[in-house]
């Protein structure tokens, strides 16, 4: 797949977010920080659309393809790379689990557990220019579809924003 020469601001917010990650790595001894897998292949990617029904929006490709996952202090991204497209991190893994035993939608698509039953998910059924938000899913909460609280208006923004977080809470430690 050929890249656009201009980023689109979802995708330079990526870029921006992994920069953050690898500029705290270079600060720091620790082994805690972005860790690489091989991605998927466009194929693989095809796969994961195709294992779920829907379309994914251009940032979340993105990421797929240069990241496949991401894990950075305890922020965890579900993802997918090579030869564990249905690993437990997995975005398929996760959103067919959450499809099956908590009536997650069909157009939502699980990106991220906040470990404490609540979900940040890409809500595909709002896709505009291929890019959706990325919304908090409660599945005690039978609202949250209807009026759902938006955490970022792409996946790049929201990687971005809890990148940021997470360095803000580490300047605390």
């Amino acid at each position: 797949m050929i890249e656009p020469t201009k980023a689109s601001p979802a995708i330079a917010a990526i870029q921006q977010a992994v920069s953050l990650v690898n500029q705290y790595h270079e600060s720091d001894e620790s082994e805690n920080y972005l860790k690489r897998l091989p991605p998927p292949n466009e194929l693989e990617i095809a796969k994961v659309e195709k294992d779920l029904g829907n379309k994914l929006p251009d940032s979340y490709k993105y990421f797929l393809r240069h990241y496949g996952t991401l894990e950075f202090m305890g922020l965890e991204l579900t993802g997918t790379h090579q030869k564990k497209l249905n690993g437990p991190r997995s975005v398929i893994t996760q959103t067919r689990s959450n499809r099956k035993n908590l009536k997650l939608r069909q157009f939502a698509i699980v990106v991220h557990s906040f470990g404490d039953g609540c979900w940040a998910v890409l809500d595909t059924s709002r896709m505009i220019e291929n890019e959706c938000p990325v919304i908090l899913w409660d599945p005690s909460s039978a609202a949250c579809f209807i009026k759902p609280h938006i955490y970022a208006e792409n996946f790049g923004q929201y990687l971005l924003n809890m990148v940021k977080e997470e360095l803000e809470f580490l300047k605390t430690l």
